[in-house]
């Protein structure tokens, strides 16, 4: 059975992806800490990252649904300040996903990883399956339709909050070191 740390800051399909590696005999560790870099103590990293307005929409969108969601999961990222309860007071990157992401994406290690923008994750479902050594396709792309309930302005100042991010991982796909 392998053993494999799953390191995402959430929004990304992660949940869904952890429930089909366990599924597929996979010991996970989740690890979602912005500060803490890779635990090397398994036999291959995946890092899950996209677009940082779908995370914090998909938190938000959460958030909708059961109103306990934003505080445990800005605990479970150990972020320096609480974000604010009302994705329209959203006005920096309470759940420091750029730091997250520079974090994990640029950490060296000499364990196999393989990173994933989900904006590719099923175009690149091939590598992915590949790297895992799992032959049970990849579960269903779900719909990223969590923007709709957005006001504009609500969404243009997210994107303003995150414009370099998106710049940076626009065209990053699915890395390996392997």
């Amino acid at each position: 059975m392998q053993k494999i740390n799953l390191y995402s800051p959430g929004g990304v399909c992660t949940r869904t992806i952890y429930k089909w590696l366990h599924k597929n005999d996979v010991r996970l560790n989740l690890q979602g800490d912005v500060h803490n870099g890779w635990n090397e103590d398994c036999d291959k990293i995946i890092y899950l990252f996209g677009n940082p307005v779908n995370c914090v929409t998909s938190f938000y969108g959460k958030e909708l649904k059961s109103n306990n969601f934003i505080v445990p999961h800005s605990h479970n990222m150990k972020c320096k300040v609480t974000p604010p309860r009302d994705i329209e007071n959203y006005d920096k990157d309470y759940f420091e996903i750029e730091n997250h992401f520079n974090k994990y994406f640029y950490k060296k290690t000499k364990t196999p990883y393989i990173k994933v923008n989900y904006k590719y994750m099923w175009e690149e479902a091939d590598k992915i399956l590949n790297f895992l050594e799992i032959d049970e396709p990849l579960p269903e792309q779900a719909g990223r339709s969590r923007k709709g309930w957005l006001k504009n302005e609500t969404l243009e100042n997210l994107n303003k909050i995150y414009e370099k991010l998106i710049i940076q991982i626009e065209d990053l796909r699915v890395i390996t070191n392997e």
